[in-house]
Order: structure tokens, then sequence, then C-alpha cells
């Protein structure tokens, strides 16, 4: 693969360079970059996403080449060359008419080995219902996955909105991954190793043209293709090492027509109409959608403007008999949802005075869902135990039903006012209203109020501070009857002391409340509708979940004599989550028959981030910098230590403009 990403590369840029080779007159600009990479990672990585699958080490480089002349562009640059997150790009352009590009990213996902179970009081407890094959080197597993593109656009001369483009798309993953499959010997589940390989192939055409001066049309077709290569799943026990879910070929064929009309200087109309559907090849299961969208955008002069929108989809899907047999309990009413939304929005934007503007909205959803509901089947009364005595939940509480219609109301408000002294400010309001949620957790009422207040101050300082604060609660089941409260607060700091150097702060602090109701017990004592009696099954009303998270951050930037620079950034992150509650502990092993839980899933997780680097850059030769740089991100679980760990990053490198 890599080898076709090259030579797509190397022959669109000789076949561009010799359209451009007769330009009398040009500009070339090249530069790369040459640089020492060692990264070095300790305990979990899981907390510190951008260091997922990086594993290199020792040397990697860029270079890159540009050339703009009277006839076109051509740029080509290929970046982290000897790294694990490789990327390339070329782009020409003959005369605004003749378009390449082609671009190519290679990264690596890492999949952490799986843990399961929860903590209680702070000490962690496995899941008991799920085991682990025993193989070596359980902790990690990448698969690389590299996406090319590659685009040919020709306009006609004079008139862009005539054209015609094709793209070609291919995704390629390949590695390994985590994988869970029945154990034979047991009626537990096993993680082992799988194996990713599988490529995804998409082609789109697409041309349009102008209908005279007031409109425009475009068409489109697309193809894509999925296939996979890796194992199929086994039977896993302790002699099968190899476990891998069947992902069966796929394909999709869509298309779709996009329109522009313009029909005075003050009314401007789009619209489009678009449909897919895709299909699996080895069982015939297919899945069509339709989208047809109209928007239109009225100026009855500069101060108003007044848009509307109108949009539909509606999906449906074909199951066959083996997909419904494989749905536990549900053979006779195994259908998916097919679903349909119709969507109706108008604002307005108007500027009332030259430092006030505010904008308004309203937005009606219908949404209709058949065969909702089939797949949470309401079950008998059952009898929990509570701090007050034995409880009688009904079936209403009990039964997860998604809903099949829902309407959504958003009605949405904002004011941009410019204050005395060039202070700024911007407040908003949403409401959401809703005769239901769609499921369990969507809210069928939602309050969010923004506020943002910009402030500058002598000697070129600015602060920014913002507060945003959220109220929503789902009503409608029973069992679930969520309420939530979101505060958060933000400050920021910009300081440019003068041309050399500048400083830079930021600070936020958020809080999360959750009140719902809970059920908590082992399976058998949740089933059945018998009393509980001997079991570990309790009913607990709201709940009370509360999460803190506080963030600090700077920055600074000094330019030294004779060429250097400094730059330093940090923050620390420090966040909790605490769940008080009243639960027996008598039904798990290792603890005493009196225990209780006191805190569910507690968290006390501390980040601390922090980056310095010198660059120097010669008086007398300015197209040349050399710069070091070290970076260190620690990660604490103060109740889980698995998930504690430290990346550090060193890197020395040289770079150069031509």
């Amino acid at each position: 693969m890599t080898r076709l990403i090259l030579l797509g590369l190397l022959a669109g840029g000789t076949a561009v360079s010799a359209l451009a080779a007769d330009a009398p007159a040009s500009s070339y600009e090249a530069g790369a970059s040459l640089r020492y990479v060692d990264l070095d990672t300790r305990g979990s990585r899981g907390q510190v996403s951008e260091y997922d699958g990086k594993l290199y080490k020792f040397m990697h480089g860029d270079i890159w080449v540009s050339n703009q002349g009277e006839k076109g562009l051509f740029d080509i640059s290929l970046f982290d060359i000897g790294s694990t997150e490789e990327n390339g790009t070329l782009h020409a352009d003959y005369k605004d008419t003749l378009r390449f590009s082609a671009k190519t990213d290679t990264i690596h996902h890492r999949r952490d080995f799986t843990r399961t179970g929860f903590l209680i009081n702070g000490i962690w407890t496995p899941a008991t219902h799920f085991t682990t094959m025993d193989f070596a080197q359980p902790g990690e597993f990448l698969f690389r996955r590299t996406e090319s593109t590659f685009n040919l656009d020709i306009f006609a001369a004079q008139n862009p909105a005539q054209f015609f483009s094709a793209e070609y798309r291919i995704v390629d993953k390949r590695g390994q991954a985590i994988a869970r499959a029945p154990n034979a010997l047991s009626s537990r589940s096993i993680a082992a190793p799988a194996n990713v390989d599988n490529i995804t192939q998409d082609v789109t055409l697409a041309a349009g043209t102008n209908i005279k001066q007031a409109g425009a049309l475009a068409l489109d077709i697309e193809h894509l293709e999925f296939k996979d290569y890796s194992y199929n799943m086994t039977n896993a026990n302790a002699s099968n090492r190899i476990v891998k879910p069947v992902y069966s070929a796929q394909r999709m064929t869509g298309g779709g027509v996009k329109f522009r009309y313009d029909p005075s200087k003050t009314l401007a109309v789009t619209g489009a109409v678009t449909g897919n559907s895709w299909d699996n090849l080895k069982n015939g299961y297919n899945k069509k959608a339709v989208v047809g969208t109209v928007n239109a955008t009225y100026r009855p002069s500069s101060r108003l403007s007044v848009t509307g929108k109108l949009y539909a989809r509606a999906y449906q899907i074909d199951e066959v008999q083996g997909y419904v047999t494989q749905i536990i309990n549900h053979a006779a009413q195994g259908n998916q949802m097919d679903k349909s939304t119709v969507r109706a929005e108008i604002f307005a934007n108007y500027k009332a005075a030259e430092k006030v503007r505010v904008k308004g909205g309203y937005r009606v959803e219908v949404n209709n869902r058949r065969d909702a509901g089939n797949f949470n089947e309401p079950t008998a009364t059952a009898f929990y135990l509570t701090p007050n005595g034995e409880i009688a939940v009904p079936p209403s509480a009990m039964t997860l039903v998604t809903a099949h219609n829902d309407v959504k109301h958003v009605l949405t408000a904002t004011a941009e006012v410019g204050l005395p002294l060039d202070i700024e400010a911007e407040a908003s309001y949403r409401r959401l209203q809703a005769n239901t949620g769609a499921y369990a957790i969507n809210p069928d009422r939602q309050d969010t109020a923004d506020l943002t207040v910009t402030v500058p101050l002598p000697k070129d300082v600015q602060v920014t501070l913002m507060t945003d604060y959220t109220d929503q609660a789902s009503h409608h089941f029973g069992l679930y009857n969520n309420r939530e409260w979101r505060n958060t607060y933000r400050a920021g700091l910009d300081w440019a002391m003068n041309r050399r150097v500048s400083f830079g702060a930021d600070a936020s602090y958020e809080t999360i409340r959750h009140r719902n109701n809970g059920l908590f017990g082992d399976g058998a004592a949740a089933a059945g509708g018998t009393s509980p009696a001997g079991s570990a099954a309790w009913w607990l009303e709201e709940i009370s979940h509360s999460q803190k998270n506080t963030v600090a951050a700077a920055r600074g930037r000094f330019e030294l004599p004779k060429g250097f620079t400094v730059l330093g950034n940090g923050s620390y992150t420090w966040m909790t989550v605490h769940a008080p509650i009243q639960w027996p502990l008598n039904a798990v092993a290792g603890y005493p028959a009196s225990s209780h839980v006191g805190d569910w899933t507690p968290r006390d997780i501390r980040i601390a981030r922090g980056g310095a680097a010198i660059e120097f850059t010669p008086p007398k030769y300015k197209s040349l910098t050399a710069r070091a740089s070290y970076r260190i991100d620690d990660w604490v679980d103060k109740f889980d230590a698995n998930n504690s760990g430290r990346a550090s990053v060193g890197e020395v490198g040289v770079s150069a403009k031509f």
C-alpha cells in the first residue's frame, strides 16, 4: 500500500511539473527537518490519549517543496518519516482548471487489555462473570490504520460552476486488538487477542453546472466496498489463542443532487436530496436511507437576515431470518427500528446597533420509530429491599422502552453587546422541551445558559471570563428518573508584554450533579418477581452523584538575544467523583455480612502536564532553526493504581527553509 501511495504522489508531481514547466515566473520554497525523538512510557497510557499507539524512537524527518507561478501551484510534503504516524500530501493546480491532490495518513491505535469490575469503598473488585486467557504480554495490542485519498477536479475555463471531479479513498487496517468470546469450558466470557485485517474502498464521481446566472446544479454518485480478511470467531478455550468477530463483506451505493437558486439579490435558496443503500453480501441484510433538505435565506437589509430550514430523513432496514433468530428471547419480534425524522427551523440575525447584535431561533423535530421498544419487554412485578423495608417495583418502572414517537421543541436566543472601555459580552440561552425522551437517558427538558465577557486592560492584557449552566431532567422512565445539573466557570488571561515576551494562563472549574434511582444486586435476585430474602437486591431512590473537575494551565514565550527563543507550558487537572449510597455487601466475597457500600465507584484522578523548548535561529541564517524540547505527562488514579502512568518525550532537531 505504501508503494502505491508513493507512486501516486510521484506520478502526480511529474504530471503537474510538466504542465507548469513553461511558466515564465515562479517562486520556489523548500524545507526539511531532521530530529531525534524518544518516547518513554511507564504504567498505563489510558489517560493520555495523544500517546495512543505511538511507539516511535530514533530519527524522524520532514520534507516539503512548493512552487507558485503564473500557470499554477505545486506543493508536496512528507511528515514524520520514520515514525508510526507518517503522512504526506500533494496538491497541484494548473490555471484553476485542473487540480490534483493526494493525501495519506498512517496512525496506530492501541487497545488496552480489558479490565472489568467496579470500585467498592475505594477497593477494586473484578467482575466475577469475566475472565481472561493466559497469553503472553496481555497489556497492549496495536493495529495500524492507513487512509489514502486521491482527488481530480476539472473546471471549465472562466466558469468554475461547471466542473467534473473524481475521488478515490482507501482505508487499510491491520494488526491486533482485543475480542471476546464464550469459553467452551465454563459459563464465563474470555478476552483474547484478535487479528485486524480489513480494507475499505470508496469511489465518488461528481459533476456540476450553472443554470444561467441565478442557479447551479450538482450531481454525485458513490460506491463503497468493505472486505474483512481476518480470522473468524472460534469457541475460545485454554488451547485456542485467536478469536475474532465475523465482519461480513459490505457494499454501499449512493448518490445525490444539490442545487442553488437566487431568485433575487435578497433571497437565496439551496437544497439537496441524497440516498444510499447498504448491503451485507453474506446474508442479504440491507439498510436504505434518504435525506432531503431545503434552506432559504432572506436579507431585506444589511441589518437583518432570516433563514429557514426544512430537513427530512428516513431509513429502513430489511432484516434476514438469520439475524432475527440470533436475538436471544426475541426471535418473534426481532426487527430493528425503521426511523423517520422531520425537522423545521427558523432563525433571525439582527444588528440592532453598531455594537449590539441579537439572534433568535426556533426548531421543531418530529421522530417516528417503527418497531421501537420490542427489544425491551416488561417484566413481572418484582420485590426489592430498600433502607425502609420491602418495596414492589411495577413493570412500568422496570421497562426500558424506546419511544415510538417523540416531538422536540428547541428555542434559542443570543445577544452580543459592545460595552464601554471596549468590553465585549455575549449571552445565550437554549430551551429544549420534548413530550418524551427517545431513550431512558435522554432528557425531556433541558435549559442551558452561557455568558462570555472579554475585557481588554492596559499594557496589552486581555481577560476572558466564561460561565455555562445546564439543568436537565428525564421523567418518562420510572426506574431511571434522572435529573442533572452542570456548572462551568472559566477564566483566561493573555498578556503581550512586548514583541519578545508573551504570557497566558487559563483556569476552569466544573461541577456535575446527578440524581437518579438505581437497582443493585445479583442477577438471580433481580429476576422472576420473587422475594429478595437472602439476596443482595436493593432498590435505591434519588441516588446522589457528584463530580468536580478543576484545570489550571499556563504558557509563555520569551525571545532572547542572539536568536534564542524559550517556550514553556504546563497544566494540572484534578477530577473527583463520589456517589454515596447504602447497599449491603453480604453477597460479595471477602466482605463481612454487616458491611455496606459507602461510595460507589469513587474517582480521584490527578494529571500533571508540562513542557519546555528552546529554539535557536542564527541572525545571519534566518532559514535555519535548531530546536530541543522535553515534555512529560504524569497521571495518578488514587483509587486504581493500574490506571496510573507516565509518558515523556524528548526531541532534538534541526529544520531549514530554502
